[in-house]
């Protein structure tokens, strides 16, 4: 409505906004869920398909979004550095220009598509639908719910959460949140800083900077 009557007065219709001493309200943004180790490792102890359980590791190790995940291809992979690619393809525009960036493998996902390289389910995505096809989301998030239920996780599961769970676990074991920024794609430090509420309360070592300034 402010933004209206702003529009309404640059076009000379009417001299003052009537809405010019309303204040606008603040909006404290909701903390993001994430899954604890121990519902990780409930989830990760339940039977499922080889290539569904390599989606869900992808999500987890990486802080893809799922559909930067279901567009990765083999040629975005870099072996040898151990980077996964992040880029601009026919078909799939990353969500912002910071989205595309390059993400560190970590071990346990590096060995698994090591493995998966030799015996490629599809010649062109590398974290497929069981059939070897592109990942579907609505699919995919079909499997984690089951998964989850099984599991006896009784917070809500859903595709999402892996990305939050990357972001806490960085986070809560002092990783700069700029770095975490980075690795997310985030186009702001503002859009990372929903995770600030996490960073370790003993800040002692922090501070011993100081204790021989004098």
């Amino acid at each position: 409505i402010k933004s209206f009557f702003n529009e309404e007065v640059v076009k000379g219709h009417i001299v003052k906004s009537p809405m010019i001493h309303i204040k606008n309200l603040k909006v404290q943004k909701a903390k993001p869920e994430f899954y604890t180790e121990a519902e990780i490792k409930l989830f990760f102890e339940q039977e499922m398909d080889d290539a569904n359980r390599l989606a869900f590791q992808g999500l987890l190790y990486t802080g893809m979004r799922i559909d930067e995940l279901a567009n990765i291809h083999w040629s975005d992979v870099d072996f040898k550095k151990k980077l996964i690619k992040v880029v601009r393809k026919p078909g799939f525009n990353p969500k912002t220009v910071n989205s595309e960036r390059a993400i560190p493998i970590a071990e346990p996902l590096y060995k698994e598509l090591c493995k998966l390289q030799k015996k490629k389910i599809s010649q062109t995505y590398v974290f497929t639908s069981v059939e070897g096809k592109q990942i579907r989301e609505r699919t995919l998030l079909g499997v984690c719910k089951r998964i989850a239920i099984a599991a006896g996780i009784t917070s809500r599961a859903f595709l999402h959460k892996f990305r939050h769970t990357f972001a806490t676990l960085l986070v809560i074991n002092r990783v700069p949140l700029e770095r975490v920024q980075k690795l997310l794609g985030h186009s702001s430090i503002n859009e990372t800083l929903i995770y600030a509420h996490l960073i370790p309360d003993d800040m002692h070592d922090d501070v011993s900077v100081l204790d021989k300034l004098f």
